[in-house]
């Protein structure tokens, strides 16, 4: 999915069941944002605590819909 952000389920996948099963992976309310990201930041901890000096950017950026 990251690779394509802006491709539709059905053209990020190669089959009907690779897209079945993506839509059934989003559908399951054990799947959240939070689950999702859990591991990657723990894993950015960790390397982090592995380093003397870290540079940190923030972006404070907000995107906003327009209607």
């Amino acid at each position: 999915m990251s690779e394509q952000p802006q491709a539709s389920i059905p053209d990020r996948n190669d089959d009907w069941g690779q897209t079945l099963a993506t839509y059934r992976l989003l559908n399951n309310p054990r799947v959240t944002p939070q689950a999702v990201q859990e591991r990657a930041i723990e894993r950015t901890r960790q390397r982090c605590d592995e380093r003397s000096v870290v540079l940190c950017l923030h972006d404070l950026t907000e995107l906003k819909p327009v209607y």
